[in-house]
């Protein structure tokens, strides 16, 4: 248990004097949260399964003809997913997520734009513009990308043992969240 304490007490520590170096340097921070972390712990599962970190859309003739073996996300790949694993993941996740809100609060406001994962889905040029703005660039930031989405099915049909590891989640995290992240509105 000390071993624990002084963990925590040294992690809080990197995090002010990073914070400081921060604040200092007057550096600019682009916070990005993903909100759906059962989608998130999939995503990650789903490249591990695959060994890859992203997939470039096959639409792209100059991409496909760099990379002829790689394969589109949408292949409709459908997995048994290890209950520990997303378990251990969205745990992992709500403890990285308090470390960010931490640090964030040791950083002045000026240089921190918070911006959600989720709203890139829809309002993709909506948040460039933001970014844009926030960091006061005279060119707009253009919205070209040779990557798709990757995960875009309600997770039933991307997870095999959904209804097994639903009950598994609810058991251990709040019931209305894991119905909110698994619901057709959280496919982003």
């Amino acid at each position: 248990m000390n071993q624990l304490a002084g963990d925590v007490r040294a992690s809080h520590k990197s995090i002010e004097s990073f914070a400081k170096f921060i604040n200092e340097k007057n550096i600019k921070i682009i916070s990005i949260q993903r909100m759906n972390a059962l989608r998130r712990c999939f995503s990650l599962y789903d490249m591990s399964q695959r060994h890859a970190a992203g997939m470039v859309n096959q639409k792209s003739s100059i991409e496909a003809e760099k990379h002829p073996n790689r394969k589109s996300f949408s292949d409709d790949k459908r997995y048994v997913v290890p209950i520990d694993y997303i378990s251990n993941c969205i745990a992992r996740h709500g403890r990285h997520e308090e470390t960010r809100a931490e640090f964030l609060k040791l950083v002045k406001p000026s240089l921190v734009i918070k911006l959600k994962y989720e709203d890139f889905c829809d309002k993709e040029v909506q948040q460039l513009s933001t970014i844009q703005n926030f960091l006061k660039l005279k060119t707009p930031i253009g919205v070209v990308s040779q990557y798709e989405k990757m995960h875009t099915k309600h997770v039933d049909e991307m997870i095999k043992n959904w209804g097994e590891l639903r009950s598994a989640l609810e058991n251990r995290f709040d019931t209305q969240l894991i119905a909110e992240w698994a619901s057709h509105k959280a496919v982003c």
